[in-house]
């Protein structure tokens, strides 16, 4: 009974792995089924132990003045442990017309960080590019940057997992990601082989990447994401399209304590970019446009 038991509690754990409070409809109970999934102490192994006593993890993200005010619900019951400063990511103005008003509630928030507005809004790469370039003034590019989309719940192990990722796999971790064919992509249209999970083509950022900021080229994917308009909306693909020409290794790690992202309500209305147009179209669309406009593209 005691076997099976465990066996039964093994099973539910990994269903919830799969479907993350897919259940839930109010951003209450997406939070609440959020933080009942177990957190790991990292700590307990020495290789991370050792990495978490000589260098620094920050977390960053970029939002609009429309979800400004939902930042308290996102950050809400996450495990900020290992994390040094929250970094928000603004440009002066959003999509450079559209001013930022920050209330109280989010200029309050605990190790938050405002970094300094850059002048140019470079779409939903802000969330990366500014806090790398912060972090790598700072003097340690072994340090490492969590990014998080600004409308996702996550799991309270998350953060753990991804620091631990990193530190052991090395390289970029994320929690989801993808062959570049999974979005219609030929090898022709990808900067280098397609790969297999856990290594991935394609990070997807909604449900958090870490990033060691030394092995992030932030010239080339703000010089990449301004190509086209959906190159700049495409921020995970220039993102992982950079880090192949860089080779830096990209995986994927999934597993009871970070099951995923469970996007909030709000996430899935209008103004979501998957709402607006799909990332296959985008992503192809970007794609080819990189393929034509970069002189003598290598691959393997």
């Amino acid at each position: 009974m005691i076997y099976l038991g465990k066996y039964f509690s093994l099973c539910l754990l990994f269903l919830m792995s799969c479907f993350p409070c897919w259940d839930k409809r109010d951003d209450a109970e997406v939070l609440q089924c959020m933080a009942k999934y177990p957190v790991e102490d990292i700590r307990q192994n020495l290789q991370v132990r050792t990495y978490l006593d000589n260098h620094k993890v920050y977390l960053s993200l970029t939002t609009s003045p429309q979800r400004l005010a939902k930042l308290p619900l996102v950050l809400q019951g996450l495990d900020l442990t290992h994390i040094e400063a929250v970094l928000l990511a603004l440009p002066a103005k959003y999509k450079n017309q559209e001013e930022y008003v920050i209330p109280e509630a989010v200029s309050s928030l605990p190790k938050l960080k405002i970094l300094e507005r850059r002048a140019h809004d470079l779409g939903p790469i802000m969330k990366l590019v500014p806090a790398v370039e912060y972090v790598l003034s700072l003097g340690d590019p072994k340090a490492l940057v969590l990014t998080i989309d600004d409308d996702v719940a996550h799991a309270k192990g998350t953060f753990g997992q991804l620091i631990k990722g990193s530190v052991l796999r090395g390289g970029v971790v994320a929690s989801n990601g993808y062959s570049a064919g999974h979005f219609g992509l030929s090898k022709q249209e990808w900067v280098e082989s397609f790969a297999l999970a856990p290594s991935v083509n394609l990070i997807e950022g909604y449900a958090g990447v870490a990033y060691p900021v030394g092995q992030v080229d932030t010239a080339r994917m703000i010089q990449l994401s301004q190509v086209s308009k959906n190159c700049k909306t495409s921020d995970d693909l220039v993102i992982s399209w950079v880090l192949a020409e860089s080779r830096v290794p990209r995986s994927m790690i999934k597993n009871v304590y970070i099951p995923g992202g469970r996007p909030f309500q709000f996430g899935l209305k209008s103004d979501a970019l998957h709402a607006i147009a799909s990332n296959d179209s985008r992503y192809q669309d970007c794609a080819k446009t990189l393929v034509k406009w970069i002189p003598g593209s290598v691959r393997e």
